[in-house]
């Protein structure tokens, strides 16, 4: 119609003019706003694009940075003087595990970001438990399968009704046999005195030598005292251990003692070498009882060891000397015991002459007056004396005054005590008047032959040379045995009417252990009868004998 301004539409099948150019959204100029597109026309063309990933496509502007404010400035300062501030950057966004960014620049000057959805892998689940013949066959095998019923148990019966016959006394366990099969570590047998000298000593004494020096796995002292000490709980027996195991793997330094090139002595350097002298001994039985919890302690002074001559009569008293090294522990009773591991372990014979090795319990066992007669201490606090007094002088200690006692001989193997020997002197005058009993006893008042060195008492002999020194008798002493609980307390004696026949001045008259006698090689147990009959007519023989004691006479 003419004069109709409305627009027609194109007939059917006519070509349509091109559209205009899409427009940006307004959102797109807003600062910090995301468009989002999918931009598969980019790939219209290309004949892989079927197999490509779905893309999302975002794009993110650059946000304008906005205007600083001007800072506030005093009156004083000039505009000019002070840079203008920037704006503070935000951090990167962190992208998400399932997405990874790409980045790239757009035709229109823009950043275009692409985010790729990344697929994560398939967890893998857990296997589906175990059924039917594979599970019924597991059961089976293991507490599933033990029944919960408990079978009953068949009554017995018995002969007409009555009781069950008696256990047999055969078949019944013994309860002696049954103990003697369980380990005894510790045996010791501790009498109701404390005594030390009768007190069973095998238990450490034989655990000490399961230890030796150059097998053991470490060198670590610490380690080595539990080992030593660890079955017994006695302070006594953990000491006697560390004692008697010094005796086995120590050995006394000769050549640097007779040389005179002695080394500073330490409880590793001892350990390491096997070797040391008095004062190496002392220290490393310290460490090695402080480590196994006792309390111990190292004692310097004047020894009477070897070398050492008794004062003559008249002699000028010689100043004090320190030439020696022992220990005091404390033991059970909580007293202070003096012990010289170092004496106790061996001797020396002298230079160039190798070094004897010989346990010597007696050091361990014997009192401490006894110990004093030959150990003087520099410290007066570390005397330690059993008969109350605190301290003796030097002069009691060099001269021996009312300690004296005849000189002995290995009376240790012989288990008799030291201090039990009368005359208590070590000169005899031929010229006193008479009788002179000679006597002596075991290690103390409980000790027995029989039931602790489980043998029988030998025969001892007095030995003298008559009026005039040429006619040589040994007398045979008289044994009585002990009277005390334990059957302990035998002593030994013979009374010699006139002193003259001791013999003639200078020399000596002498106590000795018969050890051979005819053709019996172990005298034990013969006695004095025995003795005296062997040398009727056609009884003669050889003899043999060792000395254990002897006085000079005078």
């Amino acid at each position: 119609m003419p004069g109709n301004n409305r627009v027609r539409a194109p007939a059917w099948g006519a070509e349509l003019p091109p559209l205009p150019a899409r427009r940006v959204s307004a959102a797109a100029t807003v600062p910090g706003v995301e468009v989002k597109s999918e931009i598969r026309s980019r790939f219209k063309n290309s004949k892989s694009h079927e197999s490509l990933p779905k893309v999302h496509l975002h794009l993110q502007t650059t946000p304008p940075v906005p205007p600083v404010p001007p800072l506030r400035r005093d009156s004083s300062q000039d505009v000019g003087d002070t840079p203008p501030r920037l704006a503070p950057r935000l951090p990167p966004r962190v992208p998400s595990r399932d997405r990874l960014k790409r980045s790239q620049t757009s035709p229109g000057g823009g950043t275009v970001v692409e985010t790729v959805e990344v697929s994560l892998p398939i967890r893998k689940l857990p296997p589906a438990p175990i059924s039917g013949a594979a599970a019924d066959k597991l059961r089976q095998s293991g507490f599933g399968g033990l029944k919960s019923t408990i079978p009953e148990i068949p009554k017995l019966s018995f002969a007409n009704g009555g009781p069950p016959p008696p256990v047999p006394v055969s078949s019944r366990p013994d309860l002696s046999k049954i103990q003697a099969t369980k380990p005894r570590v510790s045996t010791t047998v501790s009498t109701g005195s404390g005594c030390l000298k009768c007190r069973d000593f095998s238990a450490p004494d034989a655990h000490a030598a399961r230890f030796p020096r150059a097998s053991l796995p470490s060198q670590d002292l610490a380690w080595l005292a539990r080992e030593l000490t660890a079955p017994f709980p006695s302070a006594t027996d953990r000491a006697r251990a560390i004692f008697t195991w010094l005796h086995y793997n120590i050995s006394y330094d000769v050549q640097s003692f007779f040389s005179g090139n002695l080394q500073p002595a330490t409880p590793e350097r001892t350990m390491s070498t096997g070797l040391a002298v008095c004062e190496g001994y002392a220290l490393l039985f310290a460490t090695l009882a402080s480590h196994a919890g006792l309390e111990a302690i190292k004692v310097s002074g004047h020894g009477k060891g070897f070398g050492h001559h008794d004062q003559a009569p008249g002699d000028p008293l010689p100043p004090y000397t320190g030439n020696h090294a022992w220990n005091a522990v404390r033991l059970d009773d909580g007293r202070w015991k003096l012990i010289d591991s170092c004496w106790g372990a061996g001797h020396i014979d002298g230079p160039g002459r190798p070094y004897v090795r010989e346990f010597n319990p007696v050091k361990f066992s014997e009192t401490n007056d006894e110990f004093g007669l030959r150990h003087f201490p520099a410290n007066k606090e570390h005397f330690f004396r059993d008969d109350g007094r605190p301290s003796i002088t030097w002069e009691e200690y060099m001269r021996g005054d009312g300690l004296e006692q005849p000189r002995t001989f290995d009376i240790h193997k012989r288990f008799i005590g030291e201090r039990t020997f009368h005359p208590a002197a070590k000169t005899l005058s031929i010229s006193q008047p008479g009788p002179i009993r000679f006597q002596f006893a075991l290690l103390c008042e409980h000790w027995s032959l029989e039931r602790h060195a489980k043998e029988k008492p030998g025969l001892f002999l007095l030995i003298i040379h008559g009026l005039d020194g040429r006619h040589d008798e040994r007398l045979p002493l008289t044994h009585v045995r002990g009277s005390t609980p334990g059957g302990g307390g035998d002593f030994w004696y013979f009374d010699l009417q006139d002193p003259r026949t001791l013999g003639a001045p200078g020399q000596k008259a002498s106590i000795a252990v018969l050890t051979k006698f005819g053709d019996r090689d172990d005298c034990r147990g013969l006695t004095a009868e025995e003795y005296l009959a062997g040398f009727g007519p056609g009884n003669g023989g050889s003899l043999a004998w060792s000395y254990i004691a002897e006085w000079e006479l005078v």
